[in-house]
Formats: C-alpha cells, structure tokens, sequence
C-alpha cells in the first residue's frame, strides 16, 4: 500500500485496510523516497548552509502513525521506505514481499487529462505482477 500523504491515499488506506481484515492479510505500506536532488540542492550556492528538511524521518514517522492506526484494528502491518522513483519503487517493494495485491490511489483526475507523463499508479500497475485493483 503506498502511502504520500495525500487524501486520496488515505483513503486507499481505508479500502486496504478493509481488504487486509476481511481476508486475514499482512499489510506492507511503502513511502517512495526520489533519487532527486533537495530543491534547495538545486538552487543554494555551496557554501549557503540552507536547513533541509529530513524526508526520511518524516516519511518514517508517518508510515508508523498509520501502522499503529492498523495494528489497533488487529492488523498484520509492516513499514518500508523505498528510494528511486515511485513507480519502480512500488514494483520493486511488490515483488520483495511478494505481494499478492497492490492498493494505489490516483490523484483524482476526471475527464480527457492534457497529454502528459503517466502518472505513478499508471507506471505502476503497468509492469506489476501482482493484481491492482482499479
């Protein structure tokens, strides 16, 4: 189950978590870290000490909020930070855990979208192996 932050995958969240009850399953959410450079990487001189946020604990103390949340319920729950791009992140923690179904949210969008990039869920569920329900 990866998790953002976003709405939308909070209320994935629910749907998962629903799913991992009725069917007695081990719930693994999954935090994508990018291989991006910080913003302030990007536009900071070397020498400017500019404080950077620490994503990685942030991300950590997030997925174990909503672990805690899940175990309360009874739930079989694990944590994973992943690094790289979401979607193979995604792809990459499914197969490592063997995961037999993959809950992703989309941000929602409706109608024709302008042609862009595919978005995250889309990369996705396009080479994973195992079931993503739409």
């Amino acid at each position: 189950m990866p998790l953002d932050g976003s709405i939308f995958a909070e209320q994935a969240l629910d749907i998962a978590s629903n799913l991992a009850g009725i069917l007695k399953a081990k719930v693994t959410l999954v935090s994508a870290i990018p291989d991006l450079p910080l913003a302030t990487e990007l536009v900071a001189p070397p020498a400017v000490v500019v404080p950077a946020t620490d994503e990685t604990s942030i991300l950590a103390n997030y997925l174990a909020e909503n672990r805690g949340k899940l175990v309360a319920r009874g739930l079989t729950v694990e944590t994973k930070l992943e690094y790289g791009p979401p979607a193979q992140a995604i792809r990459r923690m499914g197969s490592g855990v063997h995961a037999a179904l993959i809950v992703m949210a989309t941000q929602g969008r409706t109608g024709r979208p302008p042609p862009r990039p595919p978005s995250t869920p889309t990369k996705g569920t396009r080479a994973s192996t195992a079931p993503v329900p739409r």
